[in-house]
């Protein structure tokens, strides 16, 4: 019986040509010292591909010979496999119109550049053309944008291409087609395309999106873990708003929504998607009206419950009567918690800021299960708050409410002229000795206590 090491050396150079994968690439030549041997120049080959295009990503220039998304393509066109080799994809600029000949159309944040060659103008269009997920209408439309320069359709068929890809970043450009890629990909019902998608960051897109399209696609994709929204504007218009995603068919774990407009009440719509959410932060935007952060916890409360890990929430002090988030005692394995002391307890119920029915407040609303919790406390009310925080959460400590808690962070909030040191507002406000002995008890009681900055630049929602 022959045996794999008895084949001859055009053999096992023939299987070489035949593997594609660049993981296997790397598995076979582990076969033995003969095979490594023999498909040396394939090995060079496949650390040369993975170290070009494993990680591609772009900022903005003004350069007109940058022309990243183009080449890529084009490359990817031309050999197939080194769509295989893309993993993290990082789009932070974007052309939109030619050098010349559409000198009068400005998108901001992008820029002008030369034109394509025939023969990748070609190649381009011949992709857009045997496109299985366009209409005849859109395939018209992405070649009209494409003849004036705009790199959207570009992108849009480069993602389409991407079976290895892993990681998304979509940061200040306007990709109207390339959203609709991501919403006929999930409509589709592909199993191949984007299947391997953990993890997308999509910031300051410069198109409104309506309601929870930006959400939907993406909740599709099997392997998707993370999804961050962060400073853009979402049209939660009647029609929009009615949407609702199915329940329960999304495995995305860790969920981001900053300053995005979402309106409180259609978080309903949103989480009720996800299987098992662990991790959500909240930043509502500025100026934001119709807010409520108490629907926030009602929503996370119907559908994450038994699941929620790690929670941040932080609301601007721009608006006044607001309502709290509620007690957190519900959630059943909350771990993390980084939220303003503001959102948690409400101040107008303690004018004094330091009645008896106010020092045990905080810990009222903190579930069993907590072991880290950063508190972002206002300038104004610094003194009253960290003193009766402290004393709520060293008395829960000690009686077992909060037996889990071994990390305690106060962020002092500056808000106005006087916020370049720490150190003077601690002494002006708060005694150094006692800021020194609640140190000295925390660490009798198994907690690390640490004070920090938090200012207008520094949001503390995420660090």
């Amino acid at each position: 019986m022959a045996i794999f090491s008895d084949l001859s050396p055009d053999l096992i150079m023939e299987l070489w040509e035949r593997i594609l994968h660049p993981d296997d690439i790397d598995s076979f030549a582990l076969v033995s010292r003969r095979t490594h041997a023999t498909g040396r120049i394939f090995l060079d080959e496949n650390r040369r591909l993975k170290a070009q295009y494993s990680s591609v990503q772009t900022y903005y220039s003004r350069s007109c010979c940058n022309k990243p998304w183009g080449d890529l393509l084009r490359d990817i066109l031309l050999d197939s496999r080194r769509g295989a080799y893309v993993q993290h994809l990082d789009i932070q600029s974007s052309h939109s119109h030619w050098q010349q000949g559409y000198g009068s159309y400005r998108h901001p944040g992008n820029c002008h550049h030369d034109r394509y060659s025939e023969t990748d103008m070609l190649l381009f269009k011949n992709a857009i053309r045997s496109s299985t997920l366009r209409s005849r209408i859109d395939k018209w439309r992405l070649k009209q944008t494409l003849a004036r320069g705009d790199e959207d359709p570009i992108i849009a068929i480069l993602l389409t291409m991407l079976p290895e890809l892993r990681s998304l970043k979509i940061d200040n450009v306007a990709l109207k087609g390339t959203f609709q890629t991501f919403q006929h990909i999930a409509d589709s019902g592909s199993t191949g395309l984007l299947s391997k998608l953990e993890e997308v960051e999509i910031s300051s897109v410069k198109h409104e999106i309506k309601g929870v399209s930006v959400f939907q696609p993406f909740a599709v994709f099997p392997s998707m873990k993370r999804l961050s929204c962060n400073n853009f504007q979402l049209d939660w218009s009647v029609g929009a708003a009615e949407t609702r995603m199915p329940l329960q068919t999304s495995n995305i774990s860790e969920l981001t929504i900053s300053g995005s407009g979402l309106d409180s009440k259609n978080l309903f719509g949103i989480l009720g998607a996800f299987k098992a959410l662990k991790r959500f932060t909240f930043v509502r935007p500025a100026n934001c009206r119709g807010f409520d952060p108490f629907w926030i916890r009602a929503a996370l409360l119907a559908y994450a419950r038994h699941s929620l890990e790690y929670l941040v929430f932080k609301s601007p002090d721009d608006v006044e009567g607001e309502r709290c988030v509620g007690s957190l005692q519900d959630f059943e394995k909350l771990r993390i918690l980084k939220i303003d002391h503001s959102s948690l307890v409400d101040p107008q119920r303690c004018e004094t800021g330091r009645t008896a029915a106010c020092q045990h407040r905080v810990a009222d609303y903190l579930p069993r299960t907590l072991e880290e919790l950063v508190l972002c406390i206002d300038r104004s009310e610094l003194h009253d708050q960290v003193y009766d925080s402290m004393r709520s959460l060293l008395k829960a400590k000690t009686n077992g409410h909060l037996s889990f808690l071994n990390k305690l962070e106060f962020r002092l909030w500056f808000l106005g002229p006087r916020y370049d040191d720490v150190e003077p507002l601690l002494s002006e406000k708060l005694d150094d000795g006692l800021v020194n002995s609640w140190k000295t008890t925390c660490e009798q009681k198994g907690i690390i206590l640490t004070v920090s900055r938090c200012d207008a630049l520094n949001t503390c929602d995420a660090k």
